[in-house]
């Protein structure tokens, strides 16, 4: 790689951690909204 192959393996390293990163932080958010969305919908049915 002529002498680049630090740069271009991080850059590849970081490459595939933020693609990771664009599945993994919508699944928690998700996983978060949806347990509010249940505990607001209990709050609801015992009033």
């Amino acid at each position: 790689m002529g002498g680049y192959g630090l740069y271009v393996w991080s850059a590849y390293g970081f490459a595939t951690l933020i693609l990771v990163l664009n599945v993994i932080v919508p699944l928690r958010r998700r996983t978060v909204v949806m347990r509010v969305l249940r505990r607001l919908s209990q709050a609801k049915e015992s009033e």
